[in-house]
């Protein structure tokens, strides 16, 4: 049976480590560890590292609503890319920068996309979060 007043929460753009190595992040990489370009839009996201979206989960287990569990940051696709290729640089070929490309894809977007921050968790950044899924990733890829 279903909640009277059930918890609803939303999310944008969650990465992490997951067993298909689906995540955003992690095809970024090892489509430029492979030498392949990296195809990114440029709508607006708030990327959002799936550790927090637990945390919060945790933390409201017991309320009712919706709310936001969003990272505190908006960014483009194409600069999340970026910001993914920064953090893990030190894994990359070089001339890895040349292979990201703003893509326009034929699947209309909306511009700005994400959610706004609401609540007062403290989130992981995008940087601090791809540096904390590098962390939990030593030697997975």
């Amino acid at each position: 049976a279903f909640a009277k007043d059930p918890l609803i929460i939303r999310t944008s753009t969650v990465y992490g480590l997951d067993e298909q190595h689906k995540s955003f992040p992690l095809r970024v990489v090892q489509l430029l560890k492979d030498n392949q370009t990296v195809y990114a839009p440029e709508n607006t996201v708030t990327p959002t590292y799936v550790e927090d979206v637990v945390s919060i989960a945790i933390q409201r287990i017991k309320d009712t609503g919706i709310i936001h569990a969003s990272g505190p940051e908006s960014c483009t696709k194409l600069d999340f890319a970026r910001r993914i290729a920064e953090v893990f640089s030190d894994e990359l070929p070089q001339g890895y920068r040349e292979n990201i490309e703003r893509a326009d894809f034929l699947a209309k977007r909306p511009k700005k996309g994400g959610l706004v921050f609401t609540h007062n968790t403290t989130y992981h950044c995008i940087t601090r979060g791809l540096k904390a899924l590098k962390d939990e990733l030593a030697g997975v890829i």
